[in-house]
């Protein structure tokens, strides 16, 4: 599954209703497991590539045909989590709903303390991995390259790097990493 510009993609037809199956075919679950990596609860992740994709359908004529799809798709999934992590959303506040405080950009204790757990538990769990198959996992997983892509990154042949792919979950399913 790569995730290259898709040559049939034009200002004017991206994100009509043929183009618009097909990258939801294509990005949906990568976009779902990303957000789902920042927002704990499933619904509320489901909800948000939801919006991911009405957005994007809603501002189809923003797209530059440049630039490839993920990349427009991924911008558009990071500015809605912020948006949601904020509490900015429009459609969770009451029009005539009184203000106590105003959303900080900063992070509060709370969440810095559970990013760092995060990260920690993340550097635990790839710990098995050696350093080859952390480097294309890490590509894969939260870069969301085709195999193609980090072949062509780490100088590496498609082959290796599906193989290094493959063990790498073949290794952090044997320890229970994801059980």
């Amino acid at each position: 599954m790569g995730f290259a510009r898709a040559p049939s993609y034009t200002r004017t037809t991206m994100l009509d209703a043929s183009s618009l199956t097909e990258a939801y075919r294509r990005y949906h679950r990568p976009l779902l497991q990303h957000v789902r990596t920042r927002i704990a609860d499933p619904e509320t992740a489901a909800d948000l590539v939801q919006e991911i994709f009405l957005k994007a359908y809603r501002s189809r004529h923003l797209y530059k045909p440049e630039h490839a799809v993920s990349t427009w798709l991924w911008a558009i999934a990071k500015s809605l989590i912020v948006d949601h992590l904020r509490g900015v959303r429009g459609r969770d506040v009451e029009p005539d709903a009184e203000i106590d405080e105003f959303p900080s950009a900063r992070p509060d204790a709370e969440r810095i303390l559970l990013s760092k757990h995060r990260w920690r538990e993340a550097v635990r769990l790839l710990r098995p991995l050696t350093r080859s198959q952390r480097r294309v996992f890490l590509l894969r997983a939260f870069r969301h390259l085709s195999y193609e892509e980090i072949a062509s990154k780490l100088g590496m042949s498609l082959a290796a790097v599906k193989a290094l792919a493959h063990r790498a979950r073949r290794t952090l399913e044997l320890s229970q990493a994801w059980a």
